[in-house]
């Protein structure tokens, strides 16, 4: 490979250009360039990409792989690399490790039966990298994975091979015990744990855990036996061993500066805590809420399990409640600033869990029917000034209940005005009344309608003069910022702003989110056509001024194209903007963000020819973003049109589909889970259900069989994965038999993405697309549904509350059904090693 050649992938590597990158690793001739001549590489990226891309293609195209490919792809990972290994920089060792594993993992013993020898045969760091790698790897359960991995394992066990990695490791316990923890942390969720549980290795493992180094990771590994071990005789005795509340309370004292060791008693306790519901256990978990923010995160869904499961006449809810929101105000009363807010969500969110929880118990049972005297009673007065953060906690509170169903919907009002004392604060603002205005104009967008123009125009008032006079970050600005333009847009052409001033500062900000806001306030105001041509006039001269090129130009140009999507008022003719708007376009090719904002102002100014602005500009969209955002907004166009032209349609949905097939191929080469991807997946199957009538059935086919080989692949990202179950839904009348086959392990499916926890804020949708899933093939066909439902015996479920669960209409779920039908099948799951 020439340095020019070089040169050009690395440019590629670097550059937003998904659509070019999916399309050079696919090709399995570049792939072979790359393995040959990676020794040469200047650059670490290059190397990187290459190790990644054989990565990617044994994890998801292991079965359409060339077979020319496989024996020098062997030689470049089973010769070349070791024998090079000192030479590469450490920072490969994962990369390597991981397509080693990978490797082995799709062509032993069929291929390659005696590879493991070949492996004992390596430098011991080379070893031990693969073992955690190939451990991790086959512990990563998946239904695509468990006919191979099944079989796999049978074959290790039969060839004694799996006995030679046990072995390795438990006599490295004995020299090198940080390393041999580190494997046996990937291996104990599957192996046979014989060699685990003799007493040497016991002995050794408790030694580990009563050493800092290696505390975490043996505490790690006790818990992977334990989880294990639910349904042996001597589950009692493991959990005394190793999960003695006094013997982890030591540990707490003693590493007390180790948040690695804190994070494991915090997973430990919760683990335990789910399979005994102990009491004990629970009481300690409380103690590990104001430990760290994970510890928080960790423990709270078992905190809210076990609380789901007392009873009034034996529990003190109120108890529970206050204790919840105790944690929750002194959360809000620190020196928190919207930026750190905004990164520590989550700790808020335990202990808010906490607070709904209790209450979703009381509202369930019956116990009372006074919610406003349960929750506001024992709080107290919300004086702004004195305690603003009883106001933050008590908005964010109400945010979080507020979601979890309509029920609740009618205690709206009542959270708004006990809480909205905080528009009366006044200057100097503490960074405590500055939060809790925020998680106010939150909690106010979740229900706007219920405001009072008189408490529109103070929050306005307000919003203004907290930017102007307190010294925000940037990020945290940034953030004030989105709450501002969510504001400014659900009031837009209601407001009688005076604010002339405050837009002229804005938008002379050359800062994206201060012209988005200053924007949002011109287009509500009465007469802001003259206004917005002035503008734009300036911002034309500003580009006229400056050298393309520079980010000071980049910038001129985001900064205007941010001012033009903002003009939301389409009853006015836009025409005379849109040769300036079109002479922006060489200015955006090939920044992602930038197309991304340009798409955003070509759909906000144009009303007529969008479809020509489509047709002509989508060859420019190559990366994620500007790809959501084309999606995202031809779907509001498409929701308020009737579209005529079905060849333009066609055309369309078959463009942004292959882009995203592209994007979505990068993304698992580069493992990012870009938010991007994610987000116009889940736009573009809501584009693809509208349209569906006008589409070929020759592309229907294409996108079903698309998603029906990536099923299985994506659940470690309930976004998509929610948006192919809807898409499936749609497909069931059209595909009944191969929907049928898909679903074999559906109802358990979900339960092996190790990626989606008991409390990620995607499980309770999951679950209601799932159910209403079923619901829909059990009209089609309730028989094949019941046999699928019945196969979960295999798996240790009971199938008649499954079915129960899945397929009764009458079934109202909440968020605790949804944990508590996570967990149980989890634990299932845990326990049978597979």
């Amino acid at each position: 490979m020439t340095d020019s050649r070089e040169t050009e992938v690395n440019e590629l590597i670097k550059s937003n250009n998904y659509t070019a990158l999916a399309a050079f690793c696919r090709s399995y001739e570049n792939l072979n360039e790359l393995m040959t001549n990676f020794l040469s590489f200047q650059g670490n990226e290059i190397k990187k990409l290459t190790l990644q891309v054989i990565s990617k293609n044994f994890r998801f195209n292991a079965n359409e792989m060339p077979n020319e490919i496989i024996p020098i792809i062997y030689s470049f990972l089973f010769e070349v690399i070791p024998q090079n290994y000192n030479s590469l920089q450490a920072t490969l060792a994962a990369e390597i490790a991981e397509s080693q594993s990978l490797f082995v993992l799709y062509n032993y013993p069929n291929n390659y039966p005696n590879i493991f020898n070949t492996i004992f045969e390596f430098n011991p760091v080379i070893i031990a990298e693969f073992l955690v790698s190939f451990g991790r790897e086959t512990s990563v359960l998946s239904p695509l994975r468990l006919e191979l991995f099944s079989n796999l394992k049978g074959s290790l066990r039969q060839s004694g091979i799996l006995n030679s990695i046990l072995e390795y490791t438990c006599q490295l316990l004995e020299s090198d015990i940080q390393t041999a923890l580190r494997i046996l942390v990937e291996l104990t969720p599957w192996c046979d744990l014989d060699f685990i549980n003799n007493q040497d290795v016991l002995r050794l493992l408790q030694h580990g855990i009563e050493t800092k180094p290696t505390t975490a990771n043996a505490l790690t590994v006790f818990n992977n036996i334990i989880k294990r071990s639910i349904n042996d005789s001597n589950i009692s005795d493991l959990i005394f061993n190793f999960a003695n509340i006094e013997n982890l309370t030591q540990i707490l004292q003693t590493f007390n500066d180790s948040e690695q060791i804190q994070n494991a008693v915090a997973i430990l306790i919760s683990n335990v805590g789910l399979i005994t519901y102990d009491a004990s256990f629970y009481e300690f978990s409380l103690q590990l809420l104001t430990i760290s923010e994970f510890c928080a995160v960790t423990v709270s869904p078992f905190i809210c399990f076990y609380i789901s499961q007392q009873s009034a006449e034996s529990f003190d809810f109120e108890a529970a409640f206050q204790l919840g929101f105790e944690h929750l105000v002194t959360f809000f009363n620190s020196d928190i600033t919207p930026a750190l807010y905004l990164k520590s969500k989550k700790y808020a969110i335990a202990f808010s869990n906490i607070c709904v929880t209790t209450v979703e118990c009381q509202m369930r049972s019956g116990a009372f029917t006074n919610l406003e005297e349960f929750i506001f009673s024992p709080i107290g007065e919300t004086d702004p000034t004195e305690a603003p953060a009883i106001i933050g906690a008590l908005t964010f509170f109400g945010k979080q209940l507020l979601s979890k169903g309509y029920i609740y919907n009618k205690y709206l009002d009542m959270f708004i005005q006990k809480t909205k004392s905080i528009l009366t604060i006044e200057q100097p603002y503490s960074p405590q009344q500055i939060i809790s205005f925020c998680t106010f104009a939150e909690l106010s967008y979740t229900g706007a309608d219920k405001f009072r123009q008189a408490d529109t125009m103070q929050m306005l008032s307000l919003f203004v003069n907290i930017m102007q006079q307190s010294q925000l970050d940037t990020e945290s600005l940034s953030f004030f910022m989105s709450l501002f333009t969510d504001f400014t847009s659900y009031h837009s052409g209601r407001l009688k702003s005076e604010a002339s001033e405050l837009i002229e500062d804005l938008i002379g900000s050359w800062n994206p989110e201060c012209i988005s806001v200053g924007t949002g306030l011109l287009m509500a105001e009465m007469n802001s056509e003259q206004r917005f041509a002035e503008y734009l006039s300036n911002f034309e001269s500003a580009i006229s001024q400056s050298q393309s090129g520079t980010p000071e130009f980049n910038n001129i140009i985001l900064c205007t194209l941010t001012f033009m999507k903002m003009k939301t008022n389409k009853n006015t003719d836009n025409s005379p903007y849109i040769p300036f708007l079109e002479g922006l376009q060489q200015y955006v090719i090939g920044d992602d963000h930038l197309t991304s904002v340009y798409i955003e102002a070509a759909t906000a100014l144009l009303t007529t020819d969008i479809f020509d602005f489509v047709t002509t500009f989508i060859p420019n969209v190559v990366g994620p973003r500007g790809l959501r955002s084309l999606i995202s907004s031809l779907l509001k166009y498409f929701k308020s049109q009737i579209i005529d032209n079905d060849e333009w349609l066609n055309n369309y949905e078959q463009a942004i589909f292959n882009s995203l097939c592209a994007c979505l191929d990068v993304d698992r080469i580069k493992k990012e889970k870009n938010i991007f991807i994610d987000t116009a997946f889940d736009e573009f199957a809501e584009t693809f259900k509208l349209n569906r009538s006008k589409l070929t059935e020759e592309f229907q086919s294409a996108v079903f069989e698309y998603i029906r080989n990536i099923y299985l692949q994506i659940m470690d990202r309930p976004k998509i994965f929610t948006s192919v179950t809807m898409m499936f839904k749609d497909f069931a009348k059209n595909y009944p038999e191969q929907i049928y086959e898909i679903l074999q392990i559906c109802p358990v499916s979900f339960t092996l993405a190790s990626e989606l926890d008991q409390d990620a804020s995607g499980l309770f949708q999951l679950f209601k697309r799932t159910q209403k899933f079923f619901q829909s093939l059990n009209s089609l066909n309730p028989e094949k549904v019941h046999e699928i439902l019945n196969n979960v015996s295999n798996l240790g479920l009971q199938p008649e509350s499954i079915e129960s669960f899945l397929l009764d209409p009458d079934e109202k779920m909440s968020t605790e059904d949804a944990r508590k039908n996570y967990i149980d099948m989890r634990k299932v799951i845990s326990s049978l090693g597979i």
